[in-house]
């Protein structure tokens, strides 16, 4: 469904800045992969390259075998429906209510009110917030803020979702119950790529992980916990 083919970014500021390298992997229908490296290792750019809100330098970025870098502007917006984007930083309106900042997307497609009440109150389910559907995004806790946001990608009924740090601003309790929703999200059908790098979520599931640094694949997709505690314990010396 997903295949990335020696896809390269580079940025031009002072000097040339290699975001991704020859970056090769592949993912099925239905997979849910980790993408785990620390800040700086492409991460983000992976993501922003899959919902083409970048095109890569070279190489091909593959959904469903179609090469998204060479889409003509005017069908971005239709492969951005299929596509749900969950951000570290939760991106959400405070003059909204949590219901309207879950409907936005609907309402852009135009779809009529009933639709958007029962897709917006399913996605509210999904991730146990109905209860809090006409409260301000400011009077949630960090979670709710970040299921809020979950469910703004979910309620497009995404054939894939991107997470890109989901859990980097939560306490490890919470970022569990992000996780695990996430799970069973991934448990109904969708395609889901997280990033992050948290080694301890990754480690909490039996998930292939796809390992990054400085734009490069150094590892993955593995399972191997061995191979994935040496690179995490190579990182953490070099930024001692």
């Amino acid at each position: 469904m997903i295949s990335f083919h020696n896809a390269c970014k580079t940025y031009q500021h002072d000097s040339t800045i290699r975001a991704l390298d020859n970056l090769s992997f592949s993912m099925e229908k239905g997979d849910f992969y980790f993408i785990l490296g620390p800040s700086g290792a492409g991460k983000t750019t992976l993501m922003r390259l899959l919902y083409r809100d970048l095109k890569p330098t070279s190489g091909q970025v593959l959904i469903d075998g179609r090469n998204i870098g060479k889409l003509p502007e005017k069908e971005i917006p239709y492969l951005r429906r299929r596509i749900g984007v969950v951000f570290q930083d939760f991106k959400l309106l405070n003059d909204r209510t949590v219901f309207e900042n879950v409907a936005i997307s609907l309402l852009v497609q135009g779809e009529d009110k009933y639709e958007i009440n029962r897709r917006v109150m399913r996605a509210l389910d999904q991730v146990e917030l109905t209860d809090k559907r006409d409260m301000n995004p400011r009077q949630l806790a960090g979670g709710e803020a970040q299921r809020v946001s979950m469910a703004r990608a979910l309620v497009k009924e995404p054939e894939i979702l991107l997470a890109d740090e989901p859990t980097g601003n939560l306490d490890p309790a919470l970022a569990d119950n992000i996780m695990d929703q996430f799970d069973a999200i991934n448990r109904r059908g969708t395609t889901l790529l997280v990033a992050t790098h948290d080694y301890r979520t990754v480690q909490r599931y039996d998930f292939p992980c796809i390992v990054l640094k400085d734009g490069r694949l150094i590892e993955g997709p593995t399972r191997d916990p061995h191979h994935l505690r040496a690179f995490v314990g190579n990182y953490r010396e070099e930024v001692k």
